[in-house]
C-alpha cells in the first residue's frame, strides 16, 4: 500500500487548535479538544466560523512545509543563508583590514582587539548571558602588549535568574571560580562596564567614525557576542553594533600577511596554535583576583594577553622586530641578542611538532617550540628531559650534554604538539638501544626470524658436524634455500639428525 497522505487542514481542525492553545491544561489530548468543540462550533455563526476557513484555504493553497518539530523550513532556510552571508562578510573584511595594512606597509603597526568573557549561566528566555569577567587588549605587532592597553572589568550582573544558581555555581567551581551572585546581591554594574568599554574602544582606535572589530576565540564567540548585544539592547541610544569575529580566522590571515606567502592553508594551523596555550601558566598577567586562585588559566585578563604573546610569537619575526620582554613574550624569558629578532621560529623546528600541508612545503612551529636551540628561553615554560639516561635503573653513564647530534629539549609546547619527533632529536640512549636491532653476520643473523627458521638452523648445523663439515652456523644460514619457504619445505640434501 502508498503512503498515506496527511489531512488536508478545514475551518473546524483549525477552531479546534486554538481551543487547546488556549486551555493546554483541560484539554491535554486532541481527542478531548475534538469532543469539547463539536457544540460550540454548532452555536457559531457563518461571521465567527470566516477567519478559520481563511487561515484552512491559505494553508491548502500553499507549499509550506515543516519539520518533524513544526519548525517552517522557509525559517530554517532564511536562518542559514543569514550565517552564510554573515561569516562571508566577516571573512572579506578581515581580509581587506589585513591585506590594505599588508599593501601600505603599516602591518607592524596595525591595532588589533582581543576579547574574552567569563559568564555565570545563560538564560534562553531572555537570551542573556550573566556576565562574570570581562577582559580586552589592544595591541600591534611592533609593541605587543603594553599596560595601558588593556581593559578589565569584573561583571557584577545582579541576581541571577531562578533555577539557575546551582548550574551558575557547578560551571564557576570548575572554571573561573568567581563567586555567584546572591539572591539579597542587587549590585549591577553592566552599563557602567558598557559605556567604559565604548570609551575604551573608541580611544585606542585612533578616532575611528565606527567601534573596532572585535576577535575572540571561536569557542567564545557566541558568549562575547550576546553578552555585548544584550547590553547594547539594553542602551536606547545605541545605534552601533559590536562585531565580534573570529580570532582563529585573524589568526590565519595575519600569519600569511606577515610571511608574504601561504605558510598556513587552514585554520587547522592557527587553532592548533591558539590550543596549545604554551604560555598558560605564565606570572603576573592575571588579574587581583585570580593570582590568589588555582585557576589563573581561565582568567579573561590572562587569556587575552596570552593570546597576543601567541600571536606576536608567530608573526614578528618575518617583519624584523624585535622580541620584546613582557609585551611579545612573558617577562621572565630571555632573548639571546644574536636571535633577537631576524629569526622566524615558524620555520625552524626542533623538538616541536610538524605539521606538512600537502600543497605546500612548509614546517609549523612556533618560537615556543624552539625556546633551546633558538631565540627566546622562558624559564617559566621548558621543562627539559633526557638530562640523564636513568642511571640507577641501567648503571649506565650520564650523557654528553654537548652533543648536539640527539639532544632533545621538549618545551610545553612540544609536548602537547600533535606529530612526533624526527631521528635528528632523538634520545641517544633510545639510538643506542636500536641498534642492537640491526641484522649482523654471526649468530645474530637469525634475530627477528620464526622459531621455524632457527630451528632449522639448529637442525642444518647438527647435520653438518655428523657429516664432519666445519660451516659456521651464519654459512649455513646464508645458504639455507629454504629460509622463508615455510616448515613443510625443506632440501633433500640435508639429512636429519641421526639419519
Amino acid at each position: 500500500m502508498g503512503q498515506k497522505k496527511a489531512p488536508k487542514p478545514n475551518a473546524y481542525s483549525m477552531f479546534v487548535q486554538d481551543l487547546q492553545k488556549q486551555h493546554p491544561q483541560k484539554y491535554r489530548k486532541m481527542q478531548d479538544a475534538f469532543e469539547s468543540a463539536a457544540p460550540l462550533w454548532a452555536r457559531m455563526s457563518a461571521e465567527q466560523r470566516k477567519p478559520y476557513e481563511d487561515r484552512a484555504n491559505r494553508i491548502k493553497g500553499s507549499s509550506q512545509r515543516f519539520t518533524s518539530q513544526g519548525v517552517d523550513l522557509r525559517i530554517l532556510n532564511a536562518e542559514e543563508q543569514s550565517r552564510t552571508e554573515a561569516e562571508k562578510t566577516e571573512r572579506e573584511e578581515v581580509q581587506q583590514v589585513i591585506g590594505l595594512a599588508s599593501r601600505r606597509g603599516t602591518l607592524a603597526n596595525e591595532t588589533f582587539f582581543i576579547i574574552h568573557c567569563n559568564i555565570f549561566c545563560h538564560y534562553p528566555n531572555m537570551k542573556r548571558y550573566y556576565g562574570a569577567e570581562i577582559a580586552v587588549v589592544c595591541f600591534n605587532l611592533k609593541d605587543g602588549v603594553k599596560p595601558g592597553n588593556v581593559f578589565h572589568f569584573m561583571v557584577k550582573p545582579g541576581p541571577l535568574p531562578m533555577g539557575y544558581k546551582f548550574d551558575a555555581q557547578q560551571h564557576s567551581d570548575n572554571t573561573h571560580c568567581i563567586p555567584i551572585p546572591t539572591d539579597d546581591d542587587e549590585e549591577d554594574n553592566t552599563m557602567e562596564i558598557y559605556y567604559a568599554l565604548k570609551s575604551f574602544l573608541q580611544k585606542k582606535n585612533q578616532g575611528g567614525p565606527n567601534l573596532p572589530i572585535l576577535y575572540a576565540s571561536s569557542k567564545n564567540v557566541k558568549v562575547v557576542k550576546g553578552m555585548l548585544d544584550y547590553w547594547a539592547g539594553c542602551d536606547e541610544d545605541e545605534d552601533q553594533t559590536f562585531r565580534v569575529y573570529d580570532l582563529q580566522k585573524m589568526f590565519l590571515e595575519l600569519r600569511n600577511a606577515c610571511a608574504g606567502e601561504m605558510v598556513w592553508s587552514s585554520l587547522t594551523f592557527s587553532d592548533r596554535e591558539l590550543e596549545k596555550d604554551v604560555y598558560d601558566y605564565t606570572d603576573e598577567i592575571a588579574c587581583d583576583f585570580h593570582a590568589k586562585t588555582p585557576k589563573t588559566v581561565y582568567c579573561s585578563k590572562s587569556l587575552v594577553t596570552r593570546y597576543v604573546y601567541i600571536v606576536c610569537d608567530n608573526c614578528i619575526s618575518d617583519l624584523g622586530i624585535e622580541f620584546i620582554c613582557g609585551q611579545h613574550v612573558p617577562k621572565k624569558s630571555t632573548i639571546p641578542q644574536d636571535k633577537a629578532c631576524g629569526w622566524s621560529g615558524a620555520r625552524d623546528s626542533v623538538a616541536g611538532s610538524s605539521l606538512r600541508d600537502f600543497d605546500t612545503d612548509f614546517d609549523s612551529s612556533s618560537m615556543a617550540d624552539t625556546w633551546e636551540k633558538s631565540s627566546v628561553r622562558s624559564t617559566s615554560t621548558v621543562v627539559s628531559h633526557f638530562d640523564d639516561d636513568f642511571p640507577s635503573l641501567g648503571q649506565r653513564q650520564r650523557r654528553n650534554n654537548n652533543s648536539n647530534a640527539s639532544e632533545t629539549n621538549v618545551s610545553a609546547s612540544s609536548s602537547r604538539s600533535y606529530a612526533g619527533v624526527t631521528t635528528i632529536n632523538t634520545p641517544q640512549s633510545f639510538l643506542r638501544d636500536m641498534s642492537h636491532l640491526s641484522l649482523q653476520g654471526g649468530p645474530s643473523s637469525s634475530a627477528g626470524m620464526g622459531r621455524g627458521f632457527r630451528r632449522r638452523e639448529e637442525d642444518s648445523d647438527m647435520s653438518s658436524l655428523i657429516s664432519g663439515g666445519s660451516r659456521s652456523l651464519a654459512s649455513v644460514g646464508s645458504d639455507h634455500l629454504g629460509a622463508g619457504k615455510g616448515r613443510g619445505f625443506r632440501p633433500k640434501n640435508i639429512p636429519r639428525p641421526g639419519q
